[in-house]
Parts: C-alpha cells; sequence; structure tokens
C-alpha cells in the first residue's frame, strides 16, 4: 500500500431493515438468507480491509433513502449500487475536507463582478 490514506465505503445494514433490503434489492437472493449469516461474512471483509490498512467506513443502507437514490441516478438496486452508494457517501466525507484546505481557497465564493467582496 502507498502512504496516501485510503477510504473506501462499505453498505452496512440494521437487524431490524435487513429482511426488507433483501426484498427491495433485485439480488438480494444472492445475499445470506439471515441477518446473523451476513454480518458474520461482513465484518469478516471489514476485519481483512483493516488489517491491510484501509480505512473502511460503514456506510447504512436505508430501505426508503437508498431506492430513491438509485431512482434519481437511473440505477438498479443492487450490489453495484450500494457499493457506489457507500463510497459516494465516503468520499464526500473525506474528499470534501482536503479539497477546503487547499492553498488559496478562503470558502467564499468568487466575486464575479471583481472588486470588493461585501
Amino acid at each position: 500500500m502507498d502512504q496516501k490514506e485510503r477510504h473506501i465505503g462499505m453498505a452496512w445494514f440494521r437487524r431490524y431493515d435487513y429482511e426488507e433490503m433483501r426484498s427491495i434489492f433485485t439480488d438480494g437472493h444472492r445475499l445470506p438468507d439471515t441477518y446473523d449469516k451476513w454480518l458474520q461474512m461482513a465484518a469478516s471483509s471489514y476485519n481483512r480491509l483493516i488489517s491491510h490498512g484501509v480505512s473502511v467506513e460503514k456506510v447504512y443502507i436505508d430501505p426508503v433513502a437508498f431506492p430513491a437514490w438509485c431512482r434519481l441516478r437511473g440505477l438498479d438496486i443492487d450490489a453495484n449500487s450500494r457499493v457506489q452508494f457507500a463510497n459516494e457517501f465516503t468520499g464526500r466525507k473525506y474528499l470534501a475536507p482536503v479539497a477546503s484546505r487547499r492553498p488559496g481557497r478562503t470558502g467564499k465564493p468568487k466575486n464575479p463582478h471583481g472588486g470588493k467582496q461585501g
């Protein structure tokens, strides 16, 4: 791994949402049939990534918000979209603060008309 810290998002489910989420996903039949089995598999993947020095953000998938997010983007409600959602969430969390710390950035919008800003 290089010197840059690597952040990724990992789709995560709440126990009480798991069955509903499986029924919403177009690939829900590919997920383990119980939350406990899924959690064991997900925790193993999470721990493996952490052990390799990857910063992993658990991104909870909501049964109402996630399908709406997919519809807005014209995406299937599946594993690819879960990965994209988790990484987009994590990217905004970790990349936005870095961009705002760039030299010359004050956080104030530029005045398109020149002169002093009020």
